[in-house]
């Protein structure tokens, strides 16, 4: 599963589900706050979250 998830400058990105803890601890990081590259697994939405297609969902 993927889910939708922002970082504090309100980027939008494309994750794993199981890798929301980590996706959480970079946006914390000092990296993420210098304006550094996401994880590798963390598709950043170029524009808005409306821009990622899905064929069904969970809202959970």
């Amino acid at each position: 599963m993927f889910i939708l998830t922002q970082d504090d400058s309100c980027h939008w990105y494309v994750i794993p589900e199981a890798r929301s803890a980590e996706f959480d601890a970079w946006v914390e990081s000092d990296d993420a706050q210098d304006g550094g590259d996401p994880p590798a697994w963390a598709v950043r939405v170029n524009g808005a979250y409306n821009r990622v297609k899905f064929p069904s969902f969970t809202i959970s």
